[in-house]
């Protein structure tokens, strides 16, 4: 097995202990690997780092991306990649070896690196804010070498309802309330009944409003968003068809969830109570 190892830049609680198994499945046959750089994102509820490895004989090879999280997002992204990336997309990046832990139901995906270390790489948001004056450039490029190849794609399939591509930017699509588990709700009056919401009862974001004199309760809300390593699901109300867009307006956050990693996106969040944090 690989020794594990993490760069100055990269901190002990970004790595926890379920996926350095995940780790050394992933690379049976390198004798070290560095995790060496985070990349921003990680909206769905998976990871992505930088890594450096080296072989048995510790020689410096060339440099991966791995995708780390809970198994059945994992899982659905390897299913994704098989199915619809693998002989129909051009230009695309191939997935590895991937791995799945036996005991804590994480996973993880092993990425060439685009460009494989011969060029400096950047964030593409970074790239744009530090490049403002050379917007048309990146704009031609992004035409010319990003949107053919996804063209293809498209133009080879129909839209299918069952894959859920759903990017989370607070900012765009603000959470309407935030609450965080607990198993004992202290601050609260005596005898103060937790208020519960259900999808047929939540407020718009426009003029939602919440009593935080009492706890609330949340029942038949579908998970869109899992952050494993931040311990917290976003929830929505179920979409009735399958080309649906999501509810946006009525996005809610969960924080403190114990039991995130055996939780799946699309699955009904069973009934949880806390207390109100964020509105």
């Amino acid at each position: 097995m690989p020794h594990i190892d993490l760069s100055s830049d990269i901190n002990e609680s970004v790595l926890p202990t379920e996926y350095r198994e995940v780790l050394d499945k992933l690379f049976p046959k390198q004798s070290q690997v560095i995790v060496a750089y985070k990349f921003s994102g990680g909206y769905g509820g998976c990871n992505v780092f930088r890594v450096r490895l080296f072989d048995e004989n510790k020689r410096p090879q060339l440099p991966a991306v791995v995708k780390l999280g809970p198994a059945s997002l994992i899982k659905q992204e390897l299913d994704a990649y098989k199915n619809h990336i693998e002989g129909y997309l051009p230009l695309s990046i191939p997935i590895v070896n991937h791995s799945f832990s036996n005991s804590n139901g994480s996973g993880g995906l092993h990425y060439h690196l685009a460009g494989e270390g011969l060029f400096d790489f950047q964030d593409l948001l970074e790239y744009c804010k530090e490049n403002k004056s050379q917007a048309e450039e990146i704009v031609e490029k992004l035409k010319m070498q990003l949107l053919p190849a996804i063209n293809k794609l498209h133009g080879a399939f129909s839209r299918l309802g069952g894959m859920k591509i759903q990017s989370s930017y607070d900012r765009i699509l603000p959470i309407i309330v935030t609450i965080k588990l607990s198993e004992t709700l202290t601050g609260y009056m005596p005898g103060a009944e937790p208020f519960e919401m259900t999808p047929e009862n939540t407020p718009d974001r426009s003029d939602a409003k919440f009593d935080r004199t009492r706890p609330l309760r949340l029942r038949d809300f579908t998970i869109t968003e899992i952050d494993i390593l931040g311990r917290s699901v976003t929830l929505n109300k179920a979409l009735q068809k399958p080309f649906d867009r999501p509810h946006e307006s009525f996005r809610i956050r969960v924080t403190s969830v114990d039991n995130v990693a055996d939780l799946a996106i699309g699955q009904i969040m069973p009934p949880v109570a806390g207390e109100i944090i964020q509105t």
